[in-house]
């Protein structure tokens, strides 16, 4: 799944990529890459890609990386994450009473709990 394109896709949204890509200083090249999951952003990069499309740099994070890794997000998900999608953004967690927090993707704190396991009892933490 390609989250982090589909933000870009998202975020660009009737702007030309041409000049979506001079709005972030990328080169179109890349931003194509990027949408279309081939490429993906430093971790240099992050922060300030983050602060240009409005979002949190640690959600922006979440979407790379799970992006790149689906070892990453299979154990995320195994945790009781519910990772972004183009139609919830956020990564939330069900609640179970461990009282967590994370931050939204604007870098609001929100409480979250992890998942139940199909046998009916809490995930660890």
């Amino acid at each position: 799944m390609r989250r982090f394109g589909e933000l870009l896709l998202e975020k660009r949204g009737g702007r030309s990529r041409a000049e979506f890509a001079r709005e972030l200083g990328l080169s179109y090249t890349f931003v194509r890459e990027m949408e279309a999951g081939n490429r993906f952003p430093s971790e240099g990069t992050i922060p300030d890609l983050a602060a240009k499309l409005g979002v949190d740099g640690g959600y922006l994070a979440l979407l790379v990386h799970c992006d790149r890794s689906p070892l990453l997000t299979d154990h995320l998900v195994n945790q009781g994450v519910r990772l972004p999608t183009a139609e919830a953004e956020e990564p939330t967690r069900e609640p179970s009473g461990d009282g967590r927090i994370l931050p939204d993707r604007n870098g609001r704190p929100t409480p979250i709990e992890p998942l139940s396991r199909p046998d009916g009892t809490g995930t660890s933490g």
